[in-house]
């Protein structure tokens, strides 16, 4: 059995070409509690950067970093949503 958390749904998104930054710039705009390095916190969900990483694409390098994000049950996809459309490139 595995220990209670206060937070029961978990998905890692991959984010190419915007910068960890600028991730990180946008949830503190959320008000977000920065609860360790990488790590900030909302009301009902935890979010989680990992380290930028350099992905090949072609002939180009594109930044990525990986998001983890925790939450209470039915908050998931309205976290996952707002980070789209965030970060949503043109074209894409």
């Amino acid at each position: 059995m595995r220990p209670e958390t206060e937070y029961e749904e978990e998905q890692t998104l991959e984010m190419r070409v915007t910068r960890r930054a600028r991730i990180a710039s946008y949830l503190l705009s959320l008000d977000a509690e920065v609860t360790a390095e990488g790590r900030f916190r909302g009301p009902g969900w935890e979010i989680e950067l990992s380290e930028e990483q350099a992905v090949p694409f072609g002939a180009f390098t594109l930044p990525a970093t990986f998001v983890t994000i925790r939450c209470r049950r039915g908050l998931l996809q309205q976290v996952i949503d707002s980070l789209r459309r965030k970060f949503m490139a043109y074209g894409a």
